[in-house]
């Protein structure tokens, strides 16, 4: 299980924990236009940008801008994004109507995890898995959910 846990209680950025260990940070850029970020995993950097403005996937590219995967969202009426790497999709879809942050995540129509929120108001985050994922692509499906929860939370 992993925990996704806010530095404080204003902060864009997370400490993302697996079994109480922390493994990455979450360095949201809660004012950007093109919502960049950054997000490390061990003493590995990658940068978290959208390609448009308003339109466009956003974008997981190391170091080297090489680009380790690719968020569509495919309506901007619908929570939901489907997540591209080199060896997978996943798709991370917001639970309508819910009380507190819940989203599913999908690997060919099948469920493979969820992040649901740790109460109606807290901000900290938990993730379950019962599939592999590389570690940068999980971080990466947590920066997408916390982008919607953004989201509906400035609209709300």
């Amino acid at each position: 299980m992993y925990a996704i846990v806010p530095v404080n209680l204003l902060a864009s950025e997370y400490n993302v924990l697996r079994d109480d260990t922390p493994v990455a940070v979450i360095k949201k850029h809660s004012l950007s236009l093109k919502d960049k970020g950054i997000v490390i995993i061990g003493d590995k950097e990658y940068r978290v940008y959208r390609e448009g403005a308003v339109h466009g996937d956003w974008i997981l590219e190391d170091s080297s801008n090489t680009c380790k995967a690719s968020a569509t969202k495919q309506s901007f009426i619908k929570d939901e994004f489907i997540i591209r790497w080199d060896k997978g999709e996943i798709v991370l879809k917001a639970k309508p109507f819910r009380i507190k942050n819940t989203f599913m995540m999908y690997h060919n129509n099948r469920e493979v995890g969820s992040i649901i929120g740790a109460s109606l108001f807290s901000r900290t985050l938990y993730m379950h898995l019962s599939a592999e994922i590389p570690l940068d692509i999980i971080v990466f499906a947590i920066y997408c959910a916390l982008i919607i929860i953004e989201r509906k939370s400035s609209s709300s």
